[in-house]
This record gives C-alpha cells, structure tokens and sequence, in this order.
C-alpha cells in the first residue's frame, strides 16, 4: 500500500498477542476478524490477544471488533475478562447477514 503523502497513519505488521506498544498508550484499536481467526485455532490465543490489547489500551481506551459472531457466542468470552466494560450493536445491512460491533472498554 501506497501512503498517501499528508497520511498521519502508520499500517504496521504485528502479532496481536506481543504488541511493541508501552502500557496504556492507546486510545483505541479496531479489529475486524483476527480473533475470529484465532478462535477458530482451538487454543487460548484469542484471550492472549485481548490481554495484550487491554494492556495498550489507555484508561478508558476502546477495543472495537467487528464479527459476524452471535452475542451468544462472543458476549461470554469477552467479558470472561476483567478490566473492561463490553457492549454490542447490531450493523444494519442490506443484506440477510448479520454483523456485530463489540466494544471493550478499559476501566480507569
């Protein structure tokens, strides 16, 4: 990807459960599918991932994630962690399929 010459971001390759960021440096993260992805691997990685957001995330930071994965399914595993505040909203659609944004968000 190109970088548009007055761009401010930065897109950065990175393994989600060791993140080069200081503790509470980050207002925000957005995720869309990785830890549907990681979930589907069987093993604790999804939990690794979201510790190690938390971890970056700056008092009252945000984690979105966009899944097409149930409340039922997700709800229990996001709050099964402590530190942070999760809701949910439906994505209205065009389309018959489902789309969810979660928010996580860092406790003082």
């Amino acid at each position: 990807r190109i970088p548009h010459s007055d761009s401010y971001l930065r897109w950065l390759g990175l393994d989600c459960r060791a993140l080069p960021f200081a503790e509470g440096v980050l207002a925000a993260v957005v995720e869309k599918g990785t830890m549907d992805a990681l979930l589907r691997g069987g093993d604790e990685s999804w939990r690794e991932m979201c510790v190690e957001v938390r971890r970056c995330l700056a008092p009252g930071g945000c984690l979105l994630q966009v899944t097409d994965e149930v409340p039922e399914l997700r709800l229990p595993l996001l709050e099964s962690l402590s530190g942070w505040t999760v809701s949910y909203r439906t994505l209205e659609s065009e389309d018959d399929y489902e789309k969810f944004v979660y928010q996580c968000v860092k406790h003082a």
